[in-house]
C-alpha cells in the first residue's frame, strides 16, 4: 500500500504538534461542532462542517454516564461514486481508532483502521467496536454519500478517545477506493482535505430513550476481513506499535 494512502497527510497535522502549537490550536478552535437537528432521525445532534470540502460529521451521545456508543452521520461529496471520508476519535493519525466510509457503486462500505506510523497506510483493524448502519439515514449515489450509523464502543479511552479534550480528526478524498466492495479496500490520498475539530459532546447528549429509539433500527455490522489486525491498545495510549 502506498505511503500516501489513508490518512497519510494527517502526518502533517501531527507534525505540527511537535512545533509550537499555536497554528494548530488556532485552526482547531475555529473548527467546532454546532447544534444540528437531523430531520431523518429526529435527533438534536452536534455537527462539524468543513466548508472547503463539504464534508460534515454529526454526533449524538446518550445522556447516561460512561457510555462509549454514539450515533454518527457522515456526509460528503463523491466524484462519480469515487472517494471516501473518515474521522479519528482524536486529532492524531498514529494510534487512535480511525474510521472510513465509501461507496462500492451501490452501497456504503465502512471499516475501522489503526495507523502504526505516519508513513504507513493504516490497515483494517478489529476489536469490540462496531458500526451498524441506520438505513433510513443512509443513502448513496454518484455525487453524494450520507451514512448514519451507530458506533458501538467507539468513544472509549482504550481506543484513543480523549474525553477531557474531545478533539477529533477528519479527512476526505476524491480518489477511487481499490477493492471498494470489501471493508479492507485500499484508501488513497485525502486530496480534498483533512484537519481537526472540537466535538462539543456535552451538547450532543440526547435521552437514552431517544438514543435507543433510533439505534434500535440499526442493521447488523459489516464484519472486518479475516486478516484484519487486532487493535493495539498500547499504541492508542501513545506507546507505539
Amino acid at each position: 500500500m502506498a505511503p500516501t494512502s489513508l490518512f497519510s497527510v494527517f502526518s502533517s497535522l501531527i507534525a505540527l504538534t511537535l512545533l509550537p502549537q499555536r497554528s494548530l490550536c488556532q485552526d482547531s478552535t475555529n473548527y467546532t461542532t454546532t447544534a444540528y437537528h437531523d430531520p431523518v432521525t429526529g435527533l438534536d445532534m452536534q455537527r462539524f462542517q468543513d466548508t472547503a470540502s463539504n464534508l460534515s460529521f454529526a454526533i449524538a451521545v446518550p445522556d447516561c454516564a460512561n457510555k462509549t456508543d454514539f450515533i454518527g452521520q457522515l456526509t460528503f461529496p463523491l466524484n462519480g461514486s469515487a472517494g471516501w471520508g473518515g474521522f479519528s476519535v482524536n486529532q492524531n493519525m498514529v494510534g487512535p481508532l480511525l474510521f472510513a466510509a465509501w461507496s462500492d457503486g451501490k452501497n456504503v462500505i465502512s471499516s475501522f483502521r489503526q495507523a502504526p506510523s505516519y508513513d504507513y497506510s493504516p490497515p483494517e483493524t478489529s476489536g469490540p467496536f462496531k458500526a451498524r448502519a441506520i438505513a433510513k439515514g443512509t443513502s448513496v449515489n454518484d455525487t453524494h454519500l450520507c451514512y448514519t450509523f451507530v458506533c458501538e464502543c467507539c468513544l472509549d479511552p482504550t481506543f484513543g478517545f480523549q474525553s477531557n479534550a474531545t478533539m477529533m480528526g477528519y479527512a476526505l478524498s476524491s480518489k477511487p477506493v481499490a477493492g471498494a466492495e470489501a471493508p479492507s479496500g485500499v484508501l488513497k490520498y485525502h486530496d480534498l482535505g483533512f484537519g481537526a475539530f472540537k466535538a462539543q459532546l456535552d451538547q450532543a447528549k440526547v435521552s437514552q430513550a431517544d438514543f435507543d429509539g433510533v439505534a434500535g433500527s440499526a442493521e447488523a455490522p459489516l464484519m472486518p476481513a479475516a486478516n484484519a489486525t487486532a487493535f493495539n491498545v498500547t499504541a492508542a495510549a501513545g506507546g507505539g506499535m
